[in-house]
């Protein structure tokens, strides 16, 4: 990138304060895993859906209307919105697949919550996977667009600023491996669209096999629901421990991974005025996402200090109450129709 012409930074949509405050909620839905009531989950869950779609929708506008955007703040968007709604279930999909679809390691299928049950006949939560099931369908869309055509626009590398504030083009800007790359390279594109292909295509065949119209292990669909029944009522704690600890290294390793990305993409590309934290816009979304980690990681402090349960006692009993500890996850609220679908057919 030429030092005479760099990119102008738009702080409203990603300064540190919008920034921190996904970072916030990741680490937050990653800890409200561990705690069996399901209620701090979901407000997480919710508050970054909300939060992702303001982001998202913000970006549409700018793409359509102006050319206020680079490449390098589009690739920085993108990631902030889909850390969660894509990248987080790339090692899910994996997962699945190496376990052929094996329901008693299924890491989201667990959901029965303290009272979950019968929140999932519910028209919140329904409502609420097929919100989420649009986000993915649209951001998977605009990452192709991106990688395809978009990243090449010359609008996007119009959008620097030289030194007396006129525009200017950028010569190079640099995207995440691990390393810099170069933004347009075709490397670096492809690696790109691979990863979100794979994603793609791991949500079509997980949905397939929930709805039961992909049997596991070669079983007709009539053995695969009768097996099913038997080892959700033979679940044990040692099982659903492993799971949740699985799903919580996946966190761990990914979430840290895109704020690296996003982190490094900002020093790479030399983007101003992306670390002040000064107005409403950045203060609101950081003190939400700050009140909220907090809230879960009292929770934790307490069920640590023995005050509040962990569990409700009898696993035997909650079991049949609809109310024994699983580990909840994102992924079970996605496919909420198409497992109860599938159950009202056994």
């Amino acid at each position: 990138m030429s030092p005479s012409c760099t990119v102008a930074g738009k702080p409203e949509f990603y300064g540190v304060g919008i920034r921190v405050s996904f970072y916030l909620l990741w680490f937050g839905i990653t800890l409200s895993r561990w705690i069996c009531d399901p209620t701090l989950f979901l407000l997480l869950l919710g508050t970054h859906f909300v939060f992702a779609c303001g982001v998202f929708v913000s970006l549409l506008v700018s793409l359509t209307t102006s050319t206020e955007l680079s490449a390098a703040e589009v690739y920085l968007l993108l990631l902030l919105v889909s850390a969660l709604a894509l990248y987080v279930r790339l090692p899910y999909y994996l997962w699945r697949v190496v376990t052929a679809f094996r329901p008693d390691l299924d890491c989201g299928f667990y959901h029965h919550h303290i009272g979950l049950r019968d929140r999932a006949d519910m028209p919140g939560p329904y409502t609420f996977g097929v919100a989420e099931t649009v986000l993915m369908v649209c951001l998977i869309g605009t990452h192709l667009w991106f990688w395809s055509a978009g990243v090449d626009s010359n609008a996007l590398y119009a959008a620097g600023r030289d030194s007396g504030g006129l525009p200017c083009e950028l010569e190079k800007q640099a995207g995440f491996v691990f390393k810099s790359a170069d933004l347009g390279s075709p490397g670096f594109r492809a690696f790109n669209a691979i990863i979100i292909f794979a994603i793609a295509g791991g949500t079509l065949v997980t949905a397939l096999a929930d709805a039961g119209w992909i049997a596991s292990e070669g079983e007709s669909r009539s053995r695969r629901r009768r097996r099913r029944r038997r080892e959700r009522r033979k679940m044990r704690d040692a099982r659903v421990g492993l799971l949740r600890k699985l799903q919580t290294t996946s966190d761990i390793t990914v979430t840290p991974t895109i704020v690296s990305a996003i982190e490094l993409t900002i020093v790479w590309n030399d983007i101003p005025d992306s670390n002040g934290a000064n107005t409403a816009a950045q203060l609101i979304p950081l003190l939400i996402g700050i009140v909220l980690l907090l809230l879960v990681v009292i929770q934790l402090g307490l069920i640590i200090g023995g005050m509040v349960p962990e569990s409700g006692g009898n696993h035997e009993e909650e079991e049949d109450n609809g109310e024994y500890c699983h580990p909840f996850s994102h992924h079970t609220i996605m496919y909420i129709y198409l497992r109860r679908r599938r159950l009202t057919l056994k």
